[in-house]
């Protein structure tokens, strides 16, 4: 996947640039070499790729390539790194934390324009939050304030109380 090229995902809406940040590659149809129909997701240990996600667009199927077992960072943890916010949004999915980040970005005020957030999802989604965030405890302690966006559902709700018995210092967002 690292040889294939970058660019927007327009069926959720995420631009190029922000695939660019998370360094997002795709695959292209065959039949007519513009209409993305996979993309995958770099997962990373010590700060090297190790392994990818890929998702199949058509079936919204997911495939692990490479080793994503053990202790994976958090996706986005390069980036989170890079752009040395004070605070970290962890979001379920890794389309939840591009969607995020773009939208933070876009709806920032002028003044703050140059400064890029911090956003990045878990691995291994909802049921394995806990894991995931003591995997990544001293990472995630290198920030003042933590807030979790996870999804609305039963999935969702649960790990966050799961997580909060642990991080009780975590705030949460709350989504429509």
């Amino acid at each position: 996947p690292e040889n294939l090229p970058i660019k927007a995902i327009p069926e959720r809406k995420i631009n190029t640039s922000t695939c660019e940040d998370y360094g997002v590659r795709v695959a292209l149809s065959e039949s007519d070499g513009q209409t993305v129909v996979k993309s995958y997701y770099p997962d990373t240990k010590g700060g090297q790729v190790t392994g990818w996600e890929e998702r199949c667009h058509t079936t919204k199927k997911f495939l692990s390539i490479g080793d994503r077992k053990g202790e994976v960072e958090l996706w986005g943890t390069a980036l989170a790194k890079k752009n040395n916010g004070r605070k970290l949004f962890i979001t379920e999915g890794r389309l939840d934390a591009m969607s995020l980040y773009q939208c933070l970005i876009d709806g920032a005020a002028s003044k703050y324009k140059h400064l890029k957030p911090s956003v990045v999802s878990l691995t291994r989604g909802a049921s394995g939050a806990v894991k995931d965030l003591l995997n990544n405890r001293k990472f995630i302690e290198e920030f003042g304030e933590v807030v979790l966006v996870f999804d609305n559902d039963s999935a969702g709700e649960s790990a966050v109380k799961d997580v909060l018995k642990t991080f009780t210092g975590f705030k949460v967002a709350q989504l429509p």
